[in-house]
């Protein structure tokens, strides 16, 4: 077994608390651009990680760096698409929900651009861009996945006729927490990593081709 990485666990754990609360930001900020003032209301349109970070989630985020298995969450943004003055309400809907996947994927490529272009020389600030590039890949990947209550699955009602849109969040709603305790918790019941298995190829793809790290 190896040894336990005090520096690698704070490393990681920091970005993930960071990435975590600007994904919840780019949600609250999106949808106060659209309309609502309920994430206003709430404290959310910031910056601040204590107005985003959720007890539980952020008690399984350190398992999560400890381990390199489980899940952490922030605070879900609230948001009333009927408040929602721009665009239609599907359009202005889809923008608040795609916008934390992409606040993701744009700190990923913001960093990679320092690796590759060796900005950064020191090893241990260098290792720590290598993890943030490659967290937040991985958490817009992540939230891309159509089960709920990810991103994705909304994203991807959003996108379907209306009817069928709401039909299928509905369906998603019940089975999609089991899945994503079965994807994510695969490998300590023993199974094949089944979320690596998923995403894994497809992270490894973006991370080479952002950072040139090939």
């Amino acid at each position: 077994m190896p040894s336990f990485d005090a520096s690698y666990f704070l490393m990681t754990l920091l970005v993930l608390l960071l990435s975590i609360s600007f994904h919840e930001w780019a949600h609250a900020v999106t949808a106060d651009a659209m309309g609502d003032p309920l994430p206003r209301s709430q404290g959310r349109v910031t910056l601040w990680p204590l107005a985003h970070l959720e007890p539980v989630g952020t008690i399984l985020m350190v398992f999560t760096s400890i381990t390199g298995v489980g899940l952490g969450w922030g605070k879900p943004v609230q948001s009333d698409p009927a408040a929602y003055t721009r665009f239609s309400r599907r359009v202005a809907g889809f923008l608040v929900v795609a916008a934390g996947p992409l606040s993701n994927i744009l700190i990923a490529t913001v960093l990679a651009q320092i690796i590759r272009w060796e900005v950064v020389q020191d090893d241990f600030y260098a290792t720590w861009l290598h993890i943030a590039v490659q967290v937040n890949i991985g958490l817009c990947l992540f939230n891309l996945l159509p089960i709920a209550p990810l991103d994705g699955s909304k994203l991807l009602a959003y996108s379907l006729p209306p009817a069928m849109g709401e039909a299928f969040l509905q369906h998603a709603t019940r089975v999609g927490p089991i899945l994503l305790f079965i994807l994510v918790m695969a490998p300590a019941l023993g199974l094949p990593s089944l979320l690596g298995l998923i995403i894994g190829p497809a992270k490894s793809a973006v991370y080479y081709y952002m950072t040139g790290a090939y």
